[in-house]
C-alpha cells in the first residue's frame, strides 16, 4: 500500500486524494482522483500472502513526470490510436492535437490521465467520481460529462463502470490501463502467465502500428488463445503482425454482446487468475513490450520489457476512420454506459 500523504495536495485548483477500498474477502485498492487512476491493488496468493499487483508509483508527484506509461489511469476521450488526429462526424471534419507520430493516442496531450476528477462519493467498497470535458478539449466536439465508479464486491470483483453524455454528437472510447502482472508488480517477467481469450479475431494493424481495416482469423498464429497458453510461447513468432506490434500490442474482437466473459490470466507461480468480463466490443492485449528499464517504480523496483500486461476493454482502435468497425460516435440523445469487471481467484 502506498501513503495516502503523498498524494494529499491541491493541482490546478482541486484537491487530490488517494482512497482506500476494501472487501470482506481479502482485496483492497487505492484510487486516486488525479487521473481517476487505480494505484494499488492488493490480492492474495495460494498461500495467503497480499501482495500489489498492478504497477505504478509512490507519489503523485512521480504521476505527473512520467505520464507516458499511463499506469493505472483513466483514458478518453478516446483510448488507443485515431490516424492522424482526424475524425468526421456528420460530413464535418476535425483536426485534433497529434500526440504520438502524427497521431492521437490515448486522448491526446491533456487527456483523463491528466485530469482531477471530482470526487461525488466514496464508501467503504466504493468511489465514484465526475470529469467535465468541454467543447474543443484536444480537438473534440461537444460538452463531455462523464462519470466513472471503482467498486469491489463480495466475490473478488473490481467493478469499473463508466456513464457518459455530450451535448453535441462526437467520438468517445474510455477505458482503463492498468498493468499487471499476477506474481506481484516489480516481481519479473509474465511470459509465463497463461491466457485465454474469448476471441476468434484481430484487427490486424500496419507498420505504424495503426489498424488496416482488415480483421483477421487468430487461427494458426500467435494471436490464437481459444485455448489458455503461455504468452511466451510466441515469443520467437516471425509473424509480420506480431513484429509489427514489437509482441502483442493488438486489439482482439471479443465474441458475443453485453455484459460477458473476455478474457483470463492465470499465473502458474501465485496460483492467482483475472478473469475479465466485459460490454464492450474489443480488449486491447498489451505485452508489456515497450516497457522501460530505466523505470523505477514502487519501493524502487525496476519495471522493464515484458514485466506486466494490460488487458484494456474498449472500442476498436481508430474507429472513426474505419466504417467496418463498431461506431464509436456518441450521440447526444443517448448516454453511453459501459462496466468492466476483473475478477480474482486463487488455485492451489
Amino acid at each position: 500500500m502506498v501513503d495516502p500523504l503523498n498524494f494529499q495536495t491541491q493541482l490546478n485548483g482541486k484537491k487530490v486524494e488517494l482512497f482506500h477500498l476494501i472487501n470482506g474477502t481479502g482485496l483492497s485498492c487505492q484510487v486516486c482522483n488525479y487521473g481517476a487512476r487505480l494505484i494499488s491493488l492488493n490480492a492474495p496468493d495460494r498461500h495467503g500472502k497480499v501482495v500489489d499487483l498492478v504497477l505504478g508509483y509512490e507519489s503523485l508527484q512521480e504521476y505527473i513526470m512520467h505520464p507516458e506509461q499511463y499506469f493505472g489511469a483513466t483514458i478518453g476521450r478516446y483510448a488507443n490510436r485515431i490516424s492522424g488526429g482526424r475524425i468526421k462526424i456528420h460530413d464535418e471534419e476535425f483536426q485534433l492535437t497529434t500526440n504520438w507520430n502524427g497521431h492521437q493516442i490515448h486522448g491526446g496531450n491533456k487527456g483523463f490521465n491528466k485530469a482531477v476528477w471530482d470526487v461525488v462519493g466514496h464508501s467503504q467498497n466504493e468511489v465514484k467520481m465526475r470529469h467535465a470535458s468541454p467543447d474543443g478539449e484536444e480537438g473534440f466536439p461537444g460538452n463531455l460529462l462523464i462519470d466513472l465508479s471503482y467498486r469491489l464486491s463480495e466475490q473478488n470483483e473490481l467493478h469499473i463502470s463508466f456513464e457518459a453524455s455530450s451535448d453535441r454528437d462526437t467520438h468517445f472510447n474510455c477505458t482503463n490501463h492498468s498493468y499487471f502482472n499476477l506474481s506481484g508488480e516489480g516481481s519479473g517477467l509474465i511470459g509465463d502467465h497463461v491466457l485465454k481469450l474469448n476471441s476468434t479475431e484481430f484487427t490486424a494493424i500496419d507498420e505504424s502500428q495503426l489498424p488496416t481495416g482488415e480483421i483477421l482469423s487468430v487461427r494458426n498464429s500467435p494471436f490464437d488463445f481459444t485455448s489458455a497458453r503461455a504468452i511466451q510461447d510466441s515469443y520467437a513468432s516471425q509473424n509480420a503482425q506480431f513484429l509489427r506490434g514489437n509482441g502483442y500490442d493488438h486489439n482482439f474482437v471479443i465474441e458475443g454482446e453485453g455484459l460477458r466473459f473476455a478474457a483470463e490470466m492465470h499465473d502458474p507461480k501465485s496460483g492467482r487468475t483475472m478473469k475479465v468480463f466485459a460490454t464492450e466490443p474489443g480488449i486491447q492485449f498489451y505485452g508489456g513490450n515497450s516497457l522501460d528499464a530505466g523505470i523505477k517504480g514502487k519501493g524502487g523496483k525496476t519495471y522493464g520489457p515484458r514485466s506486466a500486461f494490460c488487458l484494456e476493454t474498449q472500442h476498436f482502435p481508430d474507429s472513426p476512420n474505419q466504417p467496418s468497425f463498431p461506431s464509436t460516435l456518441l450521440s447526444a440523445q443517448k448516454p453511453y454506459r459501459s462496466e468492466t469487471i476483473f475478477q480474482f481467484s486463487v488455485s492451489s
